[in-house]
Order: structure tokens, then sequence, then C-alpha cells
């Protein structure tokens, strides 16, 4: 959940407005990079993968007997992933598109 408020953070409101004298530009301050809101998610994602495999281990090693919660991280890394994959395959799709256009 973390990744989709990230994502929604991105002010992308003036991507289509007409530039008008005295206006800020995209980059002004308290706007981060989409690369950089990239770089996150994917951290935000992998550390979810890593908590998962943790926990999985401590249940192989009898630490945790909570099942429940494990069920719960694995399922939670496991949606963060598929949502990764989805973004990815949608840039992608658009790169395609927009290369794919004429000149």
């Amino acid at each position: 959940m973390a990744a989709i408020d990230a994502i929604r953070s991105v002010n992308v409101s003036s991507a289509g407005a007409p530039a008008r004298p005295g206006a800020t530009s995209p980059g002004a301050a308290g706007v981060r990079p989409f690369s950089q809101v990239l770089k996150d998610a994917v951290a935000q994602v992998n550390a979810l993968q890593l908590e998962a495999q943790q926990m999985a281990e401590a249940v192989a090693r009898g630490d945790l007997t909570d099942m429940h919660r494990l069920a719960l991280t694995v399922e939670r890394a496991q949606l963060a992933l598929e949502l990764t994959v989805a973004v990815r395959n949608k840039l992608v799709e658009a790169y395609q598109e927009i290369s794919r256009m004429p000149v």
C-alpha cells in the first residue's frame, strides 16, 4: 500500500497545462522526480519480499508459530510484486507505443 501512496504523491497536475509567465516549473521545491518515486517504490517492494522471506525462515526454524501473520506478510509481498510488475508492463507498453509514432 505504501507504493501506491508514493505514486499518488507525485504532482502531475501541471503536466498538460500551458506555460504561464512567472509560473513555477515542474521541478519546483516539494516535487520529487519520477525516477526517485520509482526507486523508492521498488525499494519498498524489496523490503516486503525480504520481510516475508525472513518470516518464512523463522517459521521453518520454529521461532515463529503465528501462521496467520506469516500468511498476511507473504500475501502483502506478493500483491506488491504483482502491482510492480503491472506498472512495469504499462510503462514498457507506453514506451513501445511512443517509439512506434512517426516523427
